[in-house]
């Protein structure tokens, strides 16, 4: 019995060192070395990435098709999770227009700052995309940061120089930051790609008139054009040659003007001026009295037709038109200077009628009446400084003390010429 239990101990501890020296093997690198890994062949390598790139497009695709089941739907909100996820995963540009329905989304849903964010990232994704540049630089100049917008429609119009809206909304933006030079550029350029744009020619010929006068008539002139009914461009045209005394040329304009716009009394004025500085008295009174049937208490036009009267030789219809401006307003001083130039104008013809070169008493009495007009005109701020330089001009030819005393108790003139005045 100890013999079996001396020789089961013996047998347990050859087992226990048998197992530590085993132990000891595998801690020292004595194992058996792994399996070599399998060298794939070429087919096989191609196979496999066949395989990973479906897997990817097959992602890419599942993701696509939720955002846009979303978007098809109307469900924006929804729509933006996997648009986004298509914008962070797409390496190989396979949805270049994700940023573009980003951008479209928050426009949907008035989110101007996403719209701003979702646009600058795409741009760096897609730098030459319109669509994403055109929105930044429309929330750009929505929120009038004008050197940023500026920046945008600058890169547009070098990516697409074909567009007239690009080259007008740069320009505006251009307006805004004061470079007129710049805007005239840019509205160039619109009007060069689309030359019956009416818009960009009236814009011209405003900036025209800014800094070079004849260019802004000629841009006018173009503009009518383009537009025969472009009112507005007829009546500035219109006034513009009237200011430089082209008379002619404005009575033609204004006179297409009113074909149009037959009840605009201004532009009547101004066809009424046109003809009496080109010496048609008469058509200018009859355009006057068609002012003054629409607005009879227009003093000026009373006083412009009696001017007309005077250089008709009809003194004593001037006056009496002067008097209906007077009734009108009693302290209106260019009624009493135009009564002044017709008792003027009358001493001037009386005096040709009769032959004669040196003013008599009579033609003395008649401008010193003329004088006393121009004086009651001084009482009128706004005609004071013309009435006063009437004044010192007439004062010289007024009876002198010599000529008082040979005419002594005379204070109305005697000749016949001047019988209308009394």
């Amino acid at each position: 019995m100890q013999k079996k239990n001396s020789w089961f101990l013996q047998s347990l501890a050859l087992v226990v060192v048998l197992t530590i020296i085993a132990a000891l093997f595998i801690s020292f690198g004595c194992a058996p070395p792994p399996a070599k890994p399998t060298t794939l062949s070429p087919e096989q390598e191609k196979a496999r990435q066949d395989s990973l790139q479906k897997a990817y497009n097959f992602e890419l695709l599942k993701v696509w098709s939720t955002g846009y089941e979303h978007y098809k739907n109307k469900d924006y909100r929804s729509a933006l999770k996997p648009f986004w996820k298509i914008a962070e995963i797409d390496t190989i540009q396979k949805f270049k227009d994700v940023y573009s329905k980003l951008v479209e989304i928050y426009f949907k849903m008035e989110n101007a700052d996403s719209v701003q964010i979702a646009c600058e990232e795409g741009l760096k994704e897609y730098p030459d995309n319109l669509y994403l540049r055109r929105s930044l630089a429309h929330i750009l100049t929505a929120r009038e940061m004008t050197d940023e917008a500026i920046e945008q429609y600058e890169q547009i119009v070098q990516i697409d120089n074909n567009s007239a809206a690009d080259y007008k909304k740069l320009g505006n933006l251009y307006l805004k930051q004061g470079n007129a030079e710049a805007a005239i550029e840019s509205y160039e350029a619109a009007s060069r790609i689309d030359p019956k744009d009416a818009e960009s020619q009236d814009v011209l010929s405003k900036l025209y008139e800014q800094v070079d006068p004849e260019e802004m008539v000629a841009k006018l002139e173009e503009l009518i054009k383009l537009d025969p009914k472009n009112t507005e461009a007829i009546f500035k045209l219109g006034k513009t040659r009237f200011n430089r005394d082209e008379y002619a040329k404005a009575e033609e304009l204004f006179r297409n003007y009113l074909q149009q716009l037959p009840e605009d009394v201004y532009a009547m004025e101004y066809l009424g001026n046109s003809l009496q500085n080109q010496s048609k008295y008469q058509e200018a009174i009859n355009v006057y009295d068609e002012i003054l049937k629409k607005e009879p208490n227009r003093k000026k036009l009373y006083c412009e037709q009696a001017s007309c009267y005077k250089s008709l030789n009809q003194y004593s219809k001037a006056r009496s038109l002067t008097d209906k401006a007077l009734a009108i307003d009693q302290g209106y001083g260019l009624a009493y200077i135009v009564r002044g130039e017709i008792y003027e104008a009358c001493v001037e013809y009386c005096m040709e009628q009769e032959k004669r070169t040196e003013a008599n008493f009579d033609d003395k009495l008649i401008n010193l009446m003329a004088w006393e007009e121009y004086r009651k005109a001084t009482d009128d701020l706004a005609y004071k400084d013309m009435a006063e330089k009437k004044m010192r001009w007439i004062w010289q030819f007024t009876p002198t003390k010599e000529d008082k005393f040979f005419n002594k108790g005379k204070t109305r003139a005697a000749c016949a010429c001047y019988r209308w005045i009394y």
